[in-house]
């Protein structure tokens, strides 16, 4: 008996450490294999942001070099990544994005709007709004497209091309698939865009001088890079006033989305008739709203300018991860799903910010 007694006195307390140590080596490999699949997307971001500096690569902005990387990763080699890495490529889509686009104030100050004029910010304004308002009126309404992706493509095209789909993201709640094929429709289009003002300003297009040339392309180009590229082919008036016209149109980053976030629980949820808009939850977009709290920090120039460079980097960064975790996480079978229709909405678009945008800016500047 007193043998019996002892075996369970050794047998019972020798189970509790090992249960102990179970659990805690339960939350400690959850916690590394959360943090591998952020090292993960962290690793193809740095990979596009090392290729984009490669003389031999084509100017191709690393937000796309990092989707199309991470896209191949998940068609290829996903199935050989660990499922526990999941959840932390998931939260590089989610909490990692809302990241960058704080930091993304810090490259607008207030006086980027002044020293647009009141011509350059008229044309911002038209371009951003009609834009926005004719995708969807397109997408939803022609093209019989669902708002969610229709959304994002509207925004990419007329604010700021990948980061302002990206921004979106989260108020529609869009998909993977739906957020990887709005990002490739602007980029697509955005590079065509960068091919063509060149060459229409080149033709004389629109009988504009530099700087006037150099604010429409600015106000009617998707991306930031493209701009940048484009406008640089044609003189430094041209890229001056190019940049600052973009710069103003990212301005309507914050206002849109907190716009686009009343506007979505009252118009494009009410599936259900039953629903009652005058109850329904608006989801304020908080990143936004702390994103013009950093835009008009930056705007008093407290900080030296060498910290303001590094977070701008550290903001490229933050993005690439987040496209990086995006294309991990996007199958061809999910794009397929969504279709080719994403990418008429884009081509439409694209023809809008050419002529309608140089018609505004024909009126507005000249």
């Amino acid at each position: 008996m007193n043998a019996n007694t002892n075996t369970a006195a050794v047998a019972g307390p020798a189970r509790l450490p090992e249960k102990t140590r179970g659990s805690g080596s339960n939350r400690t490999g959850h916690k590394m294999d959360f943090l591998n699949g952020l090292w993960l997307a962290a690793s193809v971001a740095m990979a596009a942001l090392w290729l984009a500096e490669t003389p031999w690569m084509p100017q191709l902005s690393p937000l796309l070099l990092a989707l199309l990387i991470g896209a191949t990763y998940g068609n290829t080699l996903k199935g050989r990544m660990p499922g526990e890495w999941a959840e932390g490529v998931h939260y590089a889509t989610r909490q990692v994005l809302r990241s960058a686009i704080i930091l993304y104030g810090f490259r607008l100050t207030t006086s980027d709007v002044a020293t647009l004029g009141w011509g350059g910010v008229a044309l911002d304004t038209f371009v951003v709004f009609s834009t926005i308002g004719l995708g969807m009126v397109v997408g939803t309404k022609l093209l019989k497209m669902d708002p969610e992706t229709t959304a994002m493509c509207s925004a990419g095209a007329g604010i700021c091309g990948a980061a302002a789909v990206l921004a979106t993201t989260p108020i529609v709640r869009g998909g993977h698939a739906k957020t990887a094929v709005a990002v490739a429709s602007v980029v697509v289009f955005g590079t065509v865009a960068m091919l063509l003002y060149p060459l229409l300003w080149s033709s004389g297009w629109l009988g504009l001088g530099e700087r006037e040339f150099g604010t429409y392309l600015g106000a009617t180009m998707h991306e930031v890079a493209q701009v940048v590229g484009a406008s640089a082919a044609i003189g430094r008036h041209a890229s001056d006033a190019a940049v600052t016209a973009k710069m103003g149109r990212v301005l309507f980053l914050a206002p849109v989305l907190l716009l686009g976030a009343a506007l979505w629980s009252r118009v494009y949820k009410q599936e259900d008739p039953n629903h009652d808009a005058s109850r329904a939850s608006v989801p304020i977009p908080w990143f936004a709203v702390m994103f013009i709290g950093v835009m008009l920090f930056n705007s008093a120039a407290l900080l030296p300018a060498k910290i303001v460079s590094s977070l701008n980097a550290l903001d490229n960064f933050l993005l690439c991860v987040a496209m990086a975790a995006l294309g991990i996480e996007t199958t061809w079978e999910r794009i397929r799903s969504v279709g080719a229709k994403p990418f008429m909405l884009g081509g439409i678009l694209a023809v809008w910010l050419v002529l309608g945008g140089g018609l505004a800016a024909k009126l507005l500047l000249a």
